[in-house]
This record gives C-alpha cells, structure tokens and sequence, in this order.
C-alpha cells in the first residue's frame, strides 16, 4: 500500500496538470494564443532557468557513474530510430505517415514530463540527472527527426543536418546545460539577487510547460489515422520499455539512474514533433494523434511501472 500511495503522489499529478490544461482550453478559460505564448516563455525562458539553477548548484563529484547511464540513454535512442526505420520503411507505403509514425515511436517529451516526474520520484538528485539525460538525448532526438523527416518528406524544404546542428547549438535547454555545468565545474557562485530571479521563473517551469501540453492536445482528432497512432503510441510507452527495461536491469541499473532511463523509455511523444512534421511538409495530422494517444497511454504505463521497479526495490 506505501508503493502505491507513493506511485500516485509521484506520477498522477504530473498527468492531472496536464489535464487541467485540457479541460481549460476545452471550456474556453484558455485561448490558443496564451497557449502558444505561455509555450514559448516555457521553452526561452522558465524551463532554461530551472536547468540552469537544478545543475549550477550540484556538486560534480555526484555525478560519477552517471557517464554510463547517460551512454546508454543515447544508444538507445539511436537504436530505437534505426531498427523502426528499417522495420517501418517496408510496412509504412506512405512517406509522409511513415515519417510522422518513425518520428512520433522514438522521440519522447523528456523535457516537459520526464524531468517533472523525475524530480518527484527522485527529488534534486533526479532532477540533476534527468537534466543532464535531456542534454546528452536532445541532439539525438531531433538529428533522428530531421533525417527521417526529409527522406520522408512532402515538397517542403528539407533541412540539412549542418544547421540543425547549428540549431541544437542554439537551443536554450543547451545553453542552460553548459552554463550549468561551467557553474557547478568551478563552483561559480551565482549572485543573490540573480538566484532569486532565476528561481521565480524556474517555479514557473513545471505547471505552465505542463498546462500548455493540455491546452495542446485535440482529442477530438484521434479519430483520424487511428490504427497508425495507436501503433505508434504501444511501440513508444509499451513495447519499447518492454524491451529495453530487463536489458537495463540485467545490466545493474538501479535506483535514480533506473528511473531516468525507464522515463526516458515510457514519456510520451514530444509535442515538438507535431511542428517539426508540420514544418516539414509531414503528416502533421498523425503527428498529433500520436501525442495525443501516447500521453494517455503513458498514464498507466508510467505509473504501472513505477509502482512494479518500487515494489521490487529497483528505485
């Protein structure tokens, strides 16, 4: 009864928040164009700064070990993207559903909902490690994208791998990664006044980010393309968790570094992935089912795991 009182503390908020955000834009109490902007401020700005303060502040010394961890976490991702397009460019006719279907199988939202339940499950340690698991698979997850996008695509604009990389370069969770790093490596002590703004913001991060994926979600379009989104959502938070998970175990992971990995394997699509499919001349329409489909799955999946690695005493 403890686990599973702890089960539902941890995971069932991230995802009540999440629909709190449905049910707001549902009824009208959120509009689209706060959604896009709050989205926005929770992508330049809140999340960054929740980054930055969680890894400027820890110790190094904590982290040994973790290169392992983080190692796997990025061959996992090159080996889900490689065996679902060799798997998928036979079975899917359509290029732009199967880009949208590779896409949508092995790009998960670790940013907006595993970090959140890896702080809950695991606290600052979890938090330090699951940021650092979102630096190490960010470049992996949208270099994957771009490559099955553009072989995939429509008669948009393809986007080399040159400046996507360029882009990563860019990317605020990065920038807020590295200067955390440089911060906590020279134990860069970070002024009063400044500590506290970044804290205000970074309080933010967590409830609007995951308000924001609410507001997103259309049930109302499942409907379309059902049987491919569906597919796509088992193979993300069921069949690859499945899999990877007793490999980790056997493997001797456990406890916090455990719990990064199996969110990694059973977070739901990112919403990301419905713009990139959008911009990209995809189909933006299965894109969305997808993440749709995903993140309801990924209720159960994630608490039912949770709840199992607790009861066996892996986490």
């Amino acid at each position: 009864m403890a686990n599973i009182i702890f089960t539902v503390n941890c995971v069932l908020p991230v995802f009540l928040v999440i629909l709190i955000g449905y049910f707001l834009k549902r009824f009208g109490l959120m509009k689209q164009s706060f959604a896009d902007n709050a989205s926005d401020l929770v992508f330049w700005l809140f999340l960054p700064a929740m980054i930055f303060r969680q890894i400027s502040a820890v110790d190094p010394s904590t982290l040994q070990g973790f290169e392992k961890t983080a190692l796997v976490g990025g061959l996992s991702v090159t080996v889900h993207f490689l065996l679902l397009t060799v798997i998928f460019n036979k079975v899917i006719k359509d290029p732009l559903s199967r880009g949208a279907f590779i896409q949508g199988s092995f790009r998960c939202n670790y940013a907006l909902i595993g970090v959140p339940l890896a702080i809950n499950l695991f606290g600052s340690e979890g938090a330090v490690k699951s940021a650092v698991m979102l630096a190490v698979t960010m470049p992996f997850f949208n270099i994957y994208a771009v490559i099955t996008l553009s072989l995939n695509s429509g008669n948009g604009e393809k986007i080399s791998i040159p400046k996507m990389l360029l882009k990563i370069l860019k990317n605020p969770y990065i920038i807020a990664i590295i200067l955390g790093l440089i911060f906590s490596f020279f134990t860069i002590p970070v002024p009063e006044v400044i500590g506290k703004t970044l804290d205000y913001m970074a309080s933010t991060a967590t409830p609007l980010a995951l308000l924001t994926i609410g507001a997103f979600l259309n049930v109302s379009d499942v409907k379309n393309n059902i049987k491919l989104a569906l597919s796509a959502s088992l193979i993300k938070t069921v069949a690859i968790p499945l899999i990877c998970l007793p490999l980790v175990l056997l493997a001797g992971f456990r406890g916090t570094d455990l719990g990064v990995l199996f969110i990694l394997y059973t977070a739901p699509a990112s919403v990301t992935s419905f713009i990139m499919a959008k911009g990209m001349k995809s189909d933006a329409s299965l894109a969305a089912n997808i993440i749709v489909i995903s993140t309801a799955l990924s209720c159960f999946t994630v608490f039912i795991g949770v709840l199992l690695l607790k009861n066996f005493g892996f986490i």
